[in-house]
């Protein structure tokens, strides 16, 4: 299981998660320039293409649509490659200088809308707040598990923002 470790030097945490490993297939950057090459495979996030991710969590949807299916209109998932797992107890290990912990916790994906490419400041009123309740709502039911002590939330887009699935 991942683990976070505390970095004695910086005061920092750190994630460790060796099965994890990224290859350099996982990079497509074109070393020449700054842009990523044209990654000619579906997205997973776009709508029709839902069992390439993780089952959603939840999905506000259009009325008759079922779950994992298409029909939605705002998405939440789980990250398929988060180092953390929602499993188990919070366990801190202190051994002389360094602290550590498990990888307890929960990484998730809101997917805002079904157009691929739409910029945010783009989006109607009514989708802006959807996706705001979207937010809430994930918050609310986070913040019920006794086990979850801190919850951020921000948005991550693109190659070189790391974002994934």
């Amino acid at each position: 299981m991942p683990e976070m470790r505390k970095d004695p030097l910086r005061d920092g945490w750190v994630i460790i998660a060796t099965e994890q490993g990224l290859k350099p297939q996982n990079f497509p950057i074109n070393k020449g320039s700054v842009y990523a090459e044209k990654n000619l495979q579906p997205c997973p996030f776009c709508e029709g293409h839902e069992e390439e991710t993780t089952p959603e969590i939840t999905a506000f949807r259009r009325p008759g649509t079922r779950a994992n299916q298409p029909g939605w209109t705002v998405r939440t998932v789980t990250n398929k490659f988060s180092p953390f797992r929602l499993v188990g107890d919070f366990q801190l290990e202190q051994d002389g200088l360094y602290t550590s912990h498990n990888g307890l916790g929960q990484h998730e994906v809101v997917i805002e809308t079904t157009e691929h490419g739409l910029e945010f400041h783009k989006f109607s009123v009514e989708d802006i707040e959807q996706v705001y309740y979207m937010l809430r709502s994930r918050y609310q039911a986070l913040r019920q598990d006794r086990r979850i002590k801190f919850i951020q939330i921000y948005k991550n887009r693109g190659l070189f923002a790391g974002a994934s699935q």
